[in-house]
């Protein structure tokens, strides 16, 4: 007998549509960007705009190298150490890496079209397989909104366009946080997948891990006290405990290795000894105005609490907690500028509440009483908004300066409420605008010139098209480099302006002499070898090597050889040159020539 053929699926095929979309949408922004940071350097290989994505980088070089240095990748004498917090997924890539052969930077582009394209997957699939919103406008409204960070005040755009954090572990907490709100896995499949998103948001990002626990543990809660549903504590009690034994785990990894990372012990000593005491209104507002919404909603619908009226609430508690914590620990521990992390998600959860909330009053009579007066309100408190600079939560528009500063997040939510409800409501109320928004050209055209506009944007705001560029000076020296110096020899870069980014420990199997973010994992300028190291390179600069008094050491040779010194790697014209073959004389002998790069050899 034949059989009939399967039935034909359309969610399916449009489902692979949408992520093939994603993935043009993703990969054309990664070239816009980082197309423009390789033409100002003259290469691709030469990308890195960011001294955190760099320090990253080089954390996976560190954890690729025998034996392991991520705790210090830069400096010699830190050879053998480990990072006391793990950057778990830049020591993956660093595994990864070793394992294949292949240099840690092949997994550059992988990451910065990966990154964004499984936050947005995994969004779009927790909304329409796990909360049961429509297929399109899940996968529609999780690429806007995860595009729409690009336009946002203060460093949003980082979630989109940094490896690794904060964006590597947004994905666990939507899956970890959907799975709490909406009851257990159906399947051994989803049930480890939900353990494996909550061990990985910990690990990956402890920071967001807290909102997962957060909502979990209030849920759970809320199940225990109110609801009364046995099957949902049990659930939630084991999610919980999965919870506490991934932390256990994790800080048994820092206190194993907390001794190993002086720039840990130190950073911890400063921030507990910074002290500040004031309260952040900006966080009790916004969080005033989402309880006042939820109650006013229950007292004219006379309808239960909601998943996403407890999310909600749940969630945003976290603004007025972070953003005061200064009161409790006289530190606020970057507690609260890192709130931007929960951007995205904060996002989501307000645009699905207003739909929520908008179509049960458009449904009321006594609301629809008032429409005009409400909408005319926020209508009247947005142009405000729009024509203030100090509000203004959008970069483009009335907004002329940008600069890498960390936006008050609760005030930029304040302000982007507004937006949302009124987008909101001209979809549900108005036939035309909602039949625009339903087209699919419309929103193709809208998803490309967010894109172009988006990525184009912030590659303008960091590579001026005015601003003068050269090509990177040292990527044939990087090759001689490496076809005949010894592995872990140290090398001396000048000028200074090409220590802050010093791409040698990455394109070489070398180590740096001195670097800033050497220095801050070293504990800082004031431990010896730092200082050391310092002064020697400052004092070759200005050419007083002479007058410069190390204990132990009386002549040149001595000095040079307190801490190894193997290469001096000079960008050529400098006008430190003179000075260096002056001082150092005999000392140094000439291995390496070309158009940008000189190398000495120091015996």
């Amino acid at each position: 007998m034949i059989q009939p053929p399967p039935a034909f699926d359309a969610n399916r095929l449009s489902l692979w549509r949408f992520i093939a979309g994603a993935f043009i949408v993703f990969s054309l922004g990664y070239i816009l960007f980082f197309g423009t940071a390789a033409k100002a350097s003259g290469s691709w290989k030469y990308i890195i705009h960011q001294i955190d994505e760099y320090g990253y980088w080089a954390y996976s070089k560190g954890a690729s190298e025998t034996p392991n240095s991520e705790g210090n990748p830069f400096y010699y004498e830190a050879m053998g150490t480990r990072q006391t917090v793990p950057y778990t997924t830049a020591t993956l890539i660093g595994w990864a890496a070793k394992l294949l052969g292949v240099s840690v930077l092949f997994f550059f582009p992988v990451f910065h079209i990966g990154m964004p394209l499984l936050n947005w997957l995994v969004l779009f699939l927790c909304l329409y397989k796990i909360w049961g919103y429509p297929l399109r406008p899940s996968a529609v409204i999780s690429g806007i909104l995860l595009l729409s960070l690009l336009f946002l005040r203060g460093v949003t755009y980082d979630i989109v366009l940094r490896y690794s954090r904060p964006g590597d572990g947004i994905w666990a907490l939507i899956v970890w946080i959907s799975y709490a709100m909406n009851g257990k896995p159906k399947t051994s499949l989803t049930k480890a997948l939900l353990g494996f998103s909550v061990l990985a948001c910990i690990w990956i990002n402890p920071f967001l891990a807290v909102a997962g626990a957060a909502i979990t543990f209030f849920e759970f809660l809320w199940q225990a006290l109110v609801s009364r549903n046995r099957a949902r504590v049990y659930d939630l009690g084991i999610l919980l405990g999965i919870t506490v034994l991934s932390s256990l785990l994790y800080i048994g990894f820092i206190w194993m290795n907390m001794n190993q990372n002086i720039w840990a012990l130190t950073y911890v000593k400063n921030a507990m000894n910074n002290y500040m005491n004031y309260i952040e209104w900006p966080s009790l507002a916004l969080y005033a105005i989402i309880l006042i919404m939820a109650l006013v909603h229950q007292k004219f619908s006379k309808s239960q609490t909601t998943k996403l009226d407890r999310l909600v609430i749940f969630l945003f508690v976290l603004e007025p907690l972070f953003g005061n914590i200064q009161i409790l620990l006289s530190s606020n521990l970057q507690f609260g500028p890192k709130r931007y992390y929960f951007t995205l998600l904060e996002m989501a959860c307000l645009v699905a509440w207003f739909i929520e909330k908008i179509s049960s009053w458009l449904h009321s009579d006594k609301l629809r009483k008032k429409e005009f007066w409400i909408v005319g309100g926020v209508i009247l408190i947005e142009i405000w908004i729009l024509t203030n600079n100090w509000f203004n939560p959008f970069r483009y528009g009335f907004i002329e300066e940008r600069e890498y500063v960390m936006e008050n997040n609760s005030r930029l939510l304040l302000t982007l409420c507004p937006s949302i409800a009124l987008v909101v409501w001209a979809y549900l109320r108005i036939p035309l605008i909602g039949m625009i928004f339903r087209n699919r050209f419309f929103i193709i055209l809208t998803i490309l010139a967010m894109t172009l506009s988006g990525f184009g944007g912030i590659a303008r705001y960091f590579y001026p098209p005015g601003a003068a560029h050269h090509p990177f000076p040292f990527d044939q020296a990087y090759q001689w480099l490496n076809k005949n110096a010894s592995r872990n020899e140290v090398v001396l870069t000048v000028p200074p302006s090409e220590l802050r980014i010093d791409f040698l420990p990455l394109y070489t199997n070398l180590k740096t002499y001195i670097n800033p973010l050497g220095d801050t994992l070293s504990g800082g300028p004031k431990y010896p070898e730092n200082h050391l190291r310092f002064n020697f390179y400052y004092h070759l600069l200005i050419a007083s090597l002479d007058g410069y008094k190390l204990p132990g050491a009386t002549t040149l040779k001595e000095k040079l050889t307190c801490l190894k010194l193997d290469y001096i790697l000079i960008k050529i014209p400098s006008p430190f040159l003179s000075n260096i073959t002056r001082q150092l004389g005999d000392h140094i002998r000439e291995v390496y020539r070309d158009p940008h790069a000189l190398i000495f050899k120091v015996q």
